[in-house]
């Protein structure tokens, strides 16, 4: 038998009803897809961290104060 613990996260309200619509669409419930990616990161840890290293860094080049520090360096360069 297997147990069960419930996980309470916050999460931005938009983001959570475009997961919910998209999981709908594909016959799946959130706490499915959640128990998904923590089992994938269990298994394939550093495949999850690097996707999410990487999103992160992507967010923070596309950020206007780094771009303009880039064009500066850029322009030094």
């Amino acid at each position: 038998m297997q147990t069960q613990a419930q996980v309470t996260i916050n999460l931005d309200k938009t983001l959570k009803e475009k997961v919910q619509k998209k999981a709908r669409k594909k016959g799946i419930t959130i706490s499915s897809l959640t128990n998904s990616f923590f089992k994938d990161f269990v298994e394939n840890e550093q495949t999850l961290v690097d996707r999410l290293e990487e999103r992160m860094f992507d967010s923070v080049l596309q950020s206007t104060k780094v771009k303009k520090e880039l064009s500066n360096l850029g322009k030094l360069l």
